[in-house]
């Protein structure tokens, strides 16, 4: 072969066809490497979206099994003549109602009743749309189970479930924890309405209004039912929805609540996505 035609046999550029297949072969390089990158990202999403529905759960679940189970915890005072102890704190500890309690009906306490207290559905029809339960839970608060803060006269008192000091009932000389959760669907929040306000007064003298704060995002819906001890052993032998319990102000409502022994708690949860 001639020096011109090796020369021009080097600079001989690719066929059309030979193009085609060069772009044919790197498009699919190319859409691998896409899509191995779409999935990986996914799936990081999703692994990151699991973390975070588990860690609102589990602090939510953390906060509303540590109160479920002080309900009802009191110093004792005397032992009786039946042989058992009499506390500070009698009458109901947990109270329940499906589909949260009445807005009007949140803002004060008695020591040994719940008088405060209304749901705000209180019967059951087929076209109401289902909401978030809500939960009242009472026990004496002291300066072991409840963390400490200070007062308005900066003196260590025991606390609610939003951090707000407790004053001592006249009647009972000890602080009540009356602590009050629900979900606002709104803002997809588990709410807390605690009794350190109500325990208190304004420069009038009256009970300070209660207020509510947001405990733990993205909770969409709570589900309580409760197990009763009808035989009085603390065997639980049934579960129930609230409105099964008693409704509150009906007769025997409060009888019916002091054989709730047990509560089952189901929270849905969603992604922050």
């Amino acid at each position: 072969m001639s020096q011109p035609m090796r020369q021009r046999a080097a600079l001989r550029g690719f066929s059309l066809v030979e193009l085609m297949v060069s772009m044919v072969i790197g498009l699919v390089i190319i859409g691998a490497a896409f899509s191995t990158y779409l999935g990986n990202r996914g799936g990081a999403r999703q692994t990151a979206a699991l973390a975070q529905v588990t860690d609102d759960a589990t602090t939510a679940f953390g906060i509303l099994r540590s109160q479920i189970a002080m309900a009802g915890y009191s110093q004792p005072t005397a032992v009786n003549a039946a042989g058992t102890l009499d506390r500070r704190l009698n009458g109901i500890t947990i109270l329940g109602c499906e589909g949260g309690f009445a807005a009007n009906a949140i803002m004060t306490m008695t020591p040994q009743a719940v008088t405060s207290v209304s749901c705000e559905r209180d019967t059951r029809n087929a076209s109401d749309v289902f909401k978030p339960d809500s939960i009242l839970v009472r026990y004496e608060a002291d300066m072991t189970n409840t963390p400490i803060v200070k007062n308005e006269a900066e003196v260590s008192r025991p606390s609610d479930c939003q951090g707000t000091s407790i004053e001592d009932d006249s009647t009972l000389n000890a602080a009540i924890a009356d602590n009050r959760f629900r979900v606002d669907t709104s803002s997809a929040e588990l709410e807390c309405s605690g009794s350190g306000l109500s325990s208190q007064v304004d420069s009038n003298g009256q009970p300070k209004n209660r207020t509510t704060d947001p405990l733990v995002q993205n909770i969409v819906d709570m589900q309580l039912t409760y197990g009763m001890s009808s035989t009085g052993t603390g065997v639980v032998d049934r579960y129930v929805k609230a409105n099964d319990v008693g409704l509150p102000g009906t007769s025997g409502y409060d009888t019916a609540w002091q054989k709730v022994v047990a509560v089952r708690v189901c929270l849905l949860v969603r992604s922050t996505d």
